[in-house]
C-alpha cells in the first residue's frame, strides 16, 4: 500500500484543506489513525495469509507490542492465527541462534530484526508524506488561519512538521500551538490531547494498567507498599515473580510505572527541583488518566514545558522536539535494570533454576540480554522449550478446526494465539500474564 499522504486527498484544492482543517483534532493525528484503520481492514478482508506480509513478519518478528495489542483487540484468533504463526518461527530462529552463541560475544539484536513492523511502517510513511503535504499549503493565508485557529496539530506531531517548513512558517505554526496550550486550563482532557496527541492504543492498555494496579493494591501497606515482605531474600523474590505468569522482567517494568503513577496520584504535588520534573511523554499523559491525581499534576507540568519549547520555536530557537524519556519511563528503565541485575546474580542458585523450569520465563527481546552470560543457558533453554511447545499448540488448534476432528476435545491449545505475543514481548501486555489481561474493546 504506497504512502500517499493528504495530497491524493486534497488535490491541491484549498475548499478541501480548509475542510480537514475544520475537524476537531490534529491533522496528523486522523492521518495515522486513517491509514492504521485502512491497513487492519485490508489485513482482516484479504492479506492476513499473504505469502509476502507473512515473509515480512518472521523477519520481524511480529507487530510491535502497541500494534499487537490493537489487532489483539479488534480482530480473532481465525484471522491472527497465521500471522502470529510466522512471528513465532523467527523467534525461534532468533532463540536457536542464540543457544548457538551463548556466552561467546555481547548481546545481539535478538527480538528486532531491521525489518520494521510492517504496520509501523505504513503509518509512519503516510504520516511523513501528509507533513509534506501540509507544508506545501501552508503558505495559503486561510490555511495558517485554519491551523492558528482551530488548532490543528497537536504537539507530539509538530517535530514531523517543523523539518518540512521555512524559518518563517516554523515559527507561524510554533506560535500558533503555543497560543492554543496558553488558552486551554492544564487540566482539561483538550489540553492532554493537544500535549499527546489521539492515541487509540491508551484505551488497550488501560486493563494491564488496571491488572498492575490491583496487584499493587492487595501488597502490604496498599498501592506504595512492598511488593515483597522484608525477610524474602533476593532469590525469593525473583522466584515470586517467575511463578506469576510473565516475564519477570516485563513485570518489573509495568508494576514499577503505575506504581509511580499511583504514588504521584496520592501525595501533593512536589516543589523544588522535583516539581520541574513532572513533564509526562505522550504516552504516560494518557496513561495518567488511570491516575487521576497524577494526571492533574503531570498535565499542568507537561503543558508548562510544551509552552515554553514552543515559544521558544516561535522566537526562531531551533532546538528539535523529541520524545524524551519521562519520570515515568525511568522508573520503568530502573525497574528492567534491577530485575535483569537480580536475575544474572541468581543464575547459580538452584531453587531458581528449579522455578524457572517451571515459569513463565523471559521473553525473547529480555532474553537477548543475557546471552553474553555463560550461565544462562537454562534460560534461552526454556525460552525454546516454550515457544515450540506453543508453535505445536497453534498448529495443533488449526488441526482441530477440521470438521473431521470435531469430536476431540479442546484444551488449552485454543489460547495459544494469546501466549505467542508474550513470549516474543511480554511488553504486549505491559508485562502481566496473558491470561489475566484479555483485551476489551
Amino acid at each position: 500500500m504506497p504512502a500517499t499522504g493528504l495530497g491524493a486527498a486534497w488535490d491541491a484544492d484549498i475548499p478541501d484543506v480548509l475542510g480537514l482543517l475544520e475537524q476537531s483534532g490534529c491533522v496528523l493525528c486522523r492521518t495515522c489513525e486513517d491509514a492504521t484503520r485502512t491497513w487492519i481492514r485490508w489485513f482482516c478482508m484479504e492479506n492476513n495469509n499473504n505469502p509476502a506480509l507473512l515473509d515480512t513478519l518472521e523477519r520481524s518478528v511480529g507487530f510491535c507490542p502497541a500494534h499487537t495489542r490493537r489487532l489483539l483487540t479488534e480482530t480473532s484468533a481465525r484471522i491472527l492465527r497465521t500471522a502470529l504463526a510466522s512471528a513465532l518461527s523467527g523467534a525461534i530462529r532468533r532463540a536457536e541462534q542464540a543457544a548457538a552463541r551463548l556466552g561467546r560475544d555481547k548481546p545481539r539484536r535478538l527480538h528486532r530484526a531491521t525489518v520494521p513492523c510492517p504496520l509501523c511502517r505504513v503509518t509512519v510513511e503516510r504520516v511523513r508524506a501528509a507533513a509534506g503535504d501540509l507544508a506545501a499549503y501552508l503558505d495559503r493565508p486561510q490555511v495558517a488561519a485554519a491551523i492558528r485557529d482551530r488548532g490543528g496539530l497537536c504537539f507530539r506531531h509538530l517535530r514531523h512538521l517543523l523539518p518540512k517548513l521555512s524559518s518563517t512558517q516554523a515559527v507561524s505554526v510554533a506560535d500558533a500551538v503555543a497560543s492554543r496550550l496558553s488558552a486551554l486550563p492544564a487540566g482539561t482532557p483538550e489540553s492532554r490531547f493537544l500535549l499527546a496527541g489521539h492515541d487509540p492504543d491508551a484505551l488497550v492498555r488501560i486493563p494491564y494498567l488496571e491488572a498492575h494496579a490491583l496487584t499493587l493494591g492487595q501488597e502490604p501497606g496498599g498501592s506504595l507498599g512492598r511488593t515483597f515482605p522484608a525477610a524474602q531474600s533476593p532469590a525469593d523474590r525473583l522466584i515470586t515473580d517467575l511463578a506469576d505468569g510473565s516475564c519477570p522482567i516485563c513485570r518489573a517494568v509495568g508494576r514499577e510505572q503505575i506504581r509511580y503513577l499511583l504514588w504521584l496520584g496520592q501525595h501533593r504535588p512536589e516543589c523544588g527541583p522535583a516539581a520541574n520534573d513532572l513533564r509526562m511523554c505522550p504516552r504516560h499523559l494518557h496513561d495518567t488518566q488511570s491516575a487521576p491525581g497524577a494526571s492533574a499534576q503531570a498535565l499542568s507540568s507537561s503543558s508548562a514545558a510544551a509552552r515554553e519549547q514552543a515559544l521558544g520555536l516561535a522566537a526562531g530557537a531551533t532546538a528539535p522536539i523529541a520524545d524524551q524519556p519521562c519520570r515515568a519511563c525511568r522508573a520503568g528503565l530502573d525497574a528492567e535494570r534491577r530485575q535483569l541485575s537480580l536475575l544474572r546474580a541468581s543464575l547459580l542458585d538452584a531453587r531458581v533454576l528449579r522455578a524457572l523450569e517451571d515459569a513463565h520465563g523471559l521473553c525473547l527481546r529480555h532474553a537477548a540480554e543475557v546471552t553474553k552470560d555463560r550461565d544462562a543457558g537454562p534460560i534461552i533453554s526454556r525460552l525454546l522449550t516454550q515457544t515450540r511447545q506453543v508453535q505445536w499448540e497453534l498448529a495443533e488448534d488449526v488441526a482441530k478446526q477440521a470438521w473431521d476432528r470435531r469430536h476431540e476435545p479442546r484444551g488449552a491449545e485454543r489460547d495459544a494465539w494469546r501466549r505467542v505475543p508474550a513470549l516474543i514481548d511480554g511488553e504486549v501486555y505491559l508485562g502481566a500474564a496473558a491470561r489475566s489481561s484479555k483485551p476489551t474493546a
